[in-house]
């Protein structure tokens, strides 16, 4: 059964001890056949994976990765990437209801208005934590003229996600997808996981490349929310799209690591 394995580094931590769900569903779905050439790819997170730990990615049939792959830490199954529509079954087709462009200079005044630095509920997470050292740094939050539920934030890739080509690697775009879903609601005193994320992307932006991520809530059902985001360049051209699902968790069961 071939098998090929996978380490997250510590820098692309999310909840504390354990990966950044964007930055891990990318790293897994780069496994999958098709996904650096615009096949939409869906990731389901079933377990937190830990940082500095050599995991194994694994085909589902045991042969061929073109039917998915599975995240093993041990015996336990952290994440399970397949080939797939977008959007998902229980989605509003995106075609049809698109994330709403902003222009850059309206995503970076959106920036005064995002809440994280007064109350990020994972000061450790690597796409959108202000607190992180070496992280993306994003700042989703509604834009000015946005309407409610909708975010916006810029993203500039910097050499540190240079795939060897000059472009940002998967994981990194997935990433930058990630957070400004979730933003699109308010965090004060709730918690929420990204349980699923399935995504296509059609370019990967260049190294240096100013863009912009938008994120639009679709519906919220009792513990969980849909939520979509799409990655623009600067004029507009959409680059990837996603389709995410969230889980209110309790606080209470996020710890710090140690």
């Amino acid at each position: 059964m071939p098998t090929t394995t996978l380490v997250i580094p510590a820098r692309f931590s999310g909840p504390p001890g354990s990966g950044n769900g964007g930055w891990v569903a990318g790293a897994l779905a780069a496994h999958v056949p098709g996904a650096l050439s615009g096949r939409a790819v869906a990731v389901r997170l079933s377990a937190p994976p830990p940082l500095e730990t050599v995991l194994d990615v694994v085909p589902l049939d045991g042969a061929d990765p073109a039917t998915g792959v599975r995240l093993l830490h041990g015996d336990v199954v952290a994440a399970t990437a397949v080939p797939a529509d977008l959007p998902p079954a229980g989605f509003p087709d995106p075609d049809d209801v698109p994330d709403t462009f902003v222009p850059v200079d309206v995503a970076r005044a959106a920036a005064a208005g995002y809440p994280g630095p007064g109350e990020h509920p994972f000061p450790t997470c690597f796409t959108c934590s202000p607190d992180h050292p070496t992280g993306l740094r994003l700042t989703p939050a509604r834009p000015a003229g946005g309407a409610p539920g909708t975010t916006a934030t810029p993203w500039l890739p910097d050499a540190s996600s240079d795939a060897g080509d000059g472009r940002a690697d998967l994981a990194t775009v997935w990433a930058a997808l990630d957070c400004p879903g979730i933003w699109t609601l308010d965090l004060a005193g709730r918690v929420f996981l990204l349980g699923t994320m399935t995504a296509a992307v059609a370019r990967r932006p260049g190294v240096g490349e100013q863009c912009v991520v938008a994120g639009t809530v679709r519906a919220e059902r009792a513990r969980t929310t849909l939520t979509t985001t799409t990655l623009f360049a600067a004029d507009g051209e959409p680059l990837a799209r996603t389709a995410q699902v969230w889980v209110e968790v309790d606080p209470a069961r996020i710890a710090p690591a140690g």
